[in-house]
């Protein structure tokens, strides 16, 4: 979302003064990009590093690779639609995504900054005198011109990645009516419309050795989790559930369980980006299939059917005539 925000009178005052006397300025883009795993890439287009906002943030000229963003773009109608802004960055092998050990675009293709949110902003300064040295005044303030997420990765190579990142208009993309009657249940698997407790169904464990980078050994076996239907929800049930690391290279990552194997080890669907240690630590949550057996085990008979949105008894597209 392009927007403007109110600066500091010292800016605005430089803008006022370049544009009366027609003096140029230099224009210095920062680029703040949050992915999910918490940490944060502050980096510059800048030849060197600058601090600027409040609270300070140092914004990295090479740390995170060379980041550089194009227009952005908007289509001209009566109906909302999304803007969206070309976001690129270089990095070769020695630069590695923020908290952890993996190369950045590595991590870029394995969809690491998925939904990233992305904020652009701009710091101005006068042109140096002939002699001075090109130091970069960021005591201003800053100008935001973009806010937005990561929609899609458009191009990725060995050197480089490039970002579509669409304004929160994109939000508003949605189908009307929102819901298809189906046989299986839309809601996503512990929301608030779901209403399955998922701390209910999750256990922590750690890595033993013997695993490997797509199959997880735990030290202590996996344990089966009551269930309100009565007796336990079993461990087959782990199967498209969630596996978070939280220590070890993978930290802070989430990959899906493909399945639960009988020697009590687990199978992603993709192999981790960083080979998985003995003793790193991490958490399993239970996987649903979106049927009405599913729901039962995790609600309880009195309870799924207040919150099961699904049409189990009409017929499959295929056999309905």
């Amino acid at each position: 979302m392009k927007q403007s925000v109110s600066a500091n009178p010292e800016l605005l005052a430089l803008m006022l003064d370049a544009c009366q006397h027609g003096a140029a300025l230099r224009i210095a883009y920062l680029y703040l990009i949050l992915p999910a795993n918490g940490y944060a890439i502050a980096a510059t287009d800048w030849q060197t590093d600058l601090t600027a906002g409040t609270p300070p943030t140092t914004y990295r000229t090479s740390t995170f690779g060379k980041w550089n963003s194009g227009a952005i773009t908007s289509v001209a109608s009566f109906s909302p639609k999304s803007n969206s802004m070309y976001l690129s960055v270089i990095a070769d092998d020695t630069v590695m995504f923020p908290g952890t050990t993996v190369p950045m675009l590595q991590a870029c293709s394995v969809g690491l900054l998925d939904k990233a949110q992305v904020w652009v902003f701009a710091a101005y300064d006068r042109m140096p005198h002939p002699g001075q040295p090109p130091t970069f005044d960021t005591s201003r303030g800053l100008e935001t011109k973009f806010y937005g997420t990561i929609a899609a990765i458009s191009e990725i190579d060995r050197v480089h990645c490039a970002f579509d990142v669409a304004d929160q208009f994109y939000l508003l993309n949605l189908s009307s009516p929102p819901y298809v009657i189906q046989q299986s249940c839309y809601w996503g698997f512990g929301d608030q419309n779901c209403s399955v407790n998922l701390a209910s169904f999750t256990q922590s464990a750690a890595v033993k050795a013997g695993s490997t980078s797509q199959t997880i050994y735990p030290v202590a076996a996996f344990t089966a989790q009551s269930s309100p239907a009565g007796g336990t929800v079993p461990l087959s049930r782990l199967a498209q559930g969630i596996l978070t690391f939280t220590s070890g290279g993978n930290s802070g990552l989430s990959y899906t369980i493909a399945s639960y194997n009988a020697d009590g080890s687990v199978t992603l669907d993709t192999q981790t980006l960083a080979a998985p240690q003995a003793g790193d630590t991490f958490t399993v949550v239970y996987g649903c299939d979106r049927t009405q057996v599913a729901c039962n085990l995790y609600l309880g008979p009195t309870n799924y059917p207040k919150h099961y949105p699904g049409s189990p008894y009409v017929p499959w597209p295929e056999t309905i005539m």
